[in-house]
């Protein structure tokens, strides 16, 4: 079966808005975006950075509390966030090393940079999940997306329309709509992706157990 399209696109919506502590961390970084977007400058990017860096934090404990309503039926931001800053570490490294594969597969001609983070999607679910480091979490990644390409490709292609029509049409409200557009989006996406990763583990006979 691979990935169940309809599930993972229609039930994260559900999910999050069932469940309003989904939208709790991801104000921290959008918080720091606009800062940084209002002020310009040297300490307008401090501030971005600062965002980014929250982000990465904010993306993985958005993932833990994904799986763990998945798993228990019920959630809690503070553990998710503490999950999330227990393993910061590796969270960054992750980023580092994806960040870097995609400068250097978009210098390629685009092609590569997309195809290297179509295999690297899940990488974030499999450290937080089942607390693997950056390195490990990165190389399973690619293992079970080649194992599941076409499944996968179609997924990811989807996944990205989507949080760019968001992006785009939340984008077009002044000042704010970047700050809300950060909100809405990562727990969409941090949802969606714990769902399909869930179910190609399933797939694979490695069911995953909270």
């Amino acid at each position: 079966m691979g990935i169940d399209l309809n599930k993972v696109f229609k039930e994260p919506v559900d999910v999050i808005l069932s469940e309003p502590q989904f939208f709790v961390l991801p104000v921290i970084p959008a918080l720091l975006y606009l800062i940084g977007d209002i002020i310009n400058g040297a300490i307008g990017s401090i501030f971005n950075l600062l965002g980014m860096i929250l982000e990465i934090m904010v993306d993985g404990a958005l993932v833990y509390m994904a799986y763990r309503l998945l798993k228990t039926g019920s959630t809690d931001y503070w553990e998710g966030l503490t999950i999330a800053q227990e393993r910061l570490v590796d969270l960054l490294i992750a980023a580092v090393i994806i960040g870097i594969g995609a400068f250097i597969g978009f210098l390629l001609f685009v092609i590569p940079g997309l195809i290297w983070l179509m295999l690297v999607v899940f990488s974030i679910p499999i450290l937080i999940i089942e607390n693997k480091d950056a390195v490990t979490s990165i190389k399973e990644s690619i293992n079970l997306t080649l194992q599941y390409g076409s499944d996968v490709l179609v997924y990811v292609i989807i996944l990205v329309l989507i949080v760019f029509a968001v992006q785009w049409i939340l984008g077009l409200i002044p000042y704010i709509g970047n700050f809300i557009a950060t909100i809405v989006v990562s727990p969409y996406v941090a949802v969606s992706l714990t769902m399909a990763y869930e179910q190609l583990k399933e797939e694979s006979g490695e069911a995953l157990e909270f």
